[in-house]
């Protein structure tokens, strides 16, 4: 008997589930390399006094993430963020041997040693990890002409550059409006201070602050260490949260690819099908796939997507983060 549609997701979802902690690990433990053993605040700092980007840029160490990404100058590679997407890549597949029905099951096992499979792989893992580490550039590189331009002490200058290491564009953007806010005791036209990412106690301290001014520097330092902290965190979910979910994707595709090349599927019965999971955080443009393939597409073949062909959940092409779709296996003439 075939598995229900829902009990097909819930195996997907599992199989990422499972290796996402690791991956949110991994890539903090990069960010942890570089702040901790690599970059230094006196390196900045003497960048600051040639006034060249270039040079700020370089001390930053920021480009060193992407050897550490695939495992490279980490002295502990218990979670190396490259493997465990290899790791999720596998589940899937393991996960779309046990959707199939029982008389598809016989005779099919996952080829990891298979050419293209582990060309799939490599590559899948390059282009993350490229993605990954040229978020973390923009980042960085965008505050650095902001907090240059502000005239900043150099060495408070280093420490708010330090600071920002392993965020996106927008997240060292509200790390440095934080600090703002809370070194003029202003809001600043910004969200406050108090309703940003913190806990209940460390908001109740910074109500008292903008009211009372009782901060002191290292006061202020801290706090802003514990907001990058869970910034970072977010972000180290988020990305753990989204690859996790697409390399189960291209696993199962991979596993779907070689049932055709064994003869156990094939083009003129099965089809994949692109299926969403209908939350509050369903982006329209997502929710819209499926009823642009409404009878599925073949499982070589690319889906039809407002971002053009894509040939599974998490291609990136696609707006990904965070994206739970998936896909499932169906017949010729099937609708989901």
């Amino acid at each position: 008997m075939a598995k229900s549609i829902n009990d097909i997701i819930d195996t997907l979802t599992a199989a990422a589930d499972k290796v996402a902690p690791s991956m949110q690990s991994a890539f903090l433990a990069a960010v942890k390399e570089i702040r901790d053993n690599l970059v230094s605040i006196a390196d900045i700092e003497t960048a600051l006094s040639t006034q060249s980007l270039e040079a700020v840029f370089a001390a930053t160490q920021i480009e060193k993430l992407d050897p550490l990404l695939f495992g490279i100058g980490l002295d502990n590679t218990s979670y190396v963020f490259n493997t465990q997407s290899q790791v999720a890549f596998a589940a899937g597949a393991t996960a779309a041997i046990s959707n199939l029905v029982a008389s598809k099951q016989k005779g099919i096992a996952f080829d990891a040693l298979n050419e293209r499979a582990a060309s799939i792989m490599r590559n899948r893992g390059a282009q993350m990890i490229s993605g990954l580490t040229q978020t973390s550039k923009d980042g960085v590189k965008s505050v650095l002409e902001r907090i240059i331009a502000d005239g900043v002490n150099p060495n408070k200058a280093a420490k708010e550059i330090r600071q920002l290491i392993g965020l996106t564009d927008d997240q060292a953007q509200a790390v440095l409006n934080f600090r703002r806010q809370l070194e003029l005791r202003q809001t600043l036209g910004l969200t406050p201070p108090n309703e940003r990412r913190l806990n209940a106690i460390e908001q109740a301290k910074i109500r008292r602050h903008m009211k009372e001014g009782h901060f002191t520097t290292q006061n202020i330092d801290d706090m802003v260490e514990r907001y990058y902290q869970s910034m970072l965190n977010k972000r180290a979910r988020d990305i753990a949260r989204t690859e996790s979910m697409s390399a189960v994707n291209a696993g199962q595709n991979e596993l779907w690819v070689q049932g055709l090349d064994l003869g156990i599927l094939n083009d003129d019965e099965d089809r994949k099908f692109w299926i969403v999971t209908p939350d509050d955080r369903l982006r329209a443009t997502h929710a819209a796939i499926p009823n642009m393939n409404p009878f599925g597409v073949k499982i070589r073949s690319y889906f039809i997507t407002p971002f053009g062909l894509v040939f599974s959940p998490g291609d990136y092409n696609v707006n990904l983060i965070n994206c739970r779709c998936c896909l499932v296996l169906g017949s010729v003439g099937q609708t989901f």
